[in-house]
């Protein structure tokens, strides 16, 4: 694939290549030395086009809908985690092994603020 070939086409860019399919196809007398030129040729490849733009579009909103899907299970996950760490503190207490099971710290373990002099003036 060429390098030219990787962006996408303007809206106007695409409009004006259907613009020019349209006047094409008046043309009553137009006869291409070249057959995949022919307005019948050109028309098929709009309709292809079209097809395929409306074909990601609905692949896109497919994955919209999945990213959705995935974000919601995320955060369900994530409030049922911190339920259970609340409810685990509860049943156990502030200060039981089964703290450190789940990730959090006993209270034992937290360190204590440590008072400091003022300094004198």
């Amino acid at each position: 694939m060429s390098t030219g070939r990787v962006r996408r086409l303007s809206t106007r860019e695409i409009d004006s290549a259907l613009d020019s399919l349209v006047g094409l196809q008046t043309l009553p007398d137009y006869q291409p030395r070249n057959v995949m030129l022919s307005a019948a040729e050109l028309a098929e490849l709009a309709r292809k086009m079209e097809e395929a733009r409306q074909a990601e579009s609905r692949i896109q909103k497919e994955l919209d809908l999945a990213r959705d899907n995935a974000i919601a299970a995320e955060h369900a996950l994530n409030e049922g985690i911190i339920a259970a760490k609340d409810e685990v503190r509860t049943q156990y207490g502030r200060d039981a092994q089964a703290l450190q099971l789940i990730g959090l710290k006993r209270k034992s373990e937290r360190r204590r603020p440590v008072r400091r002099a003022k300094a004198a003036a």
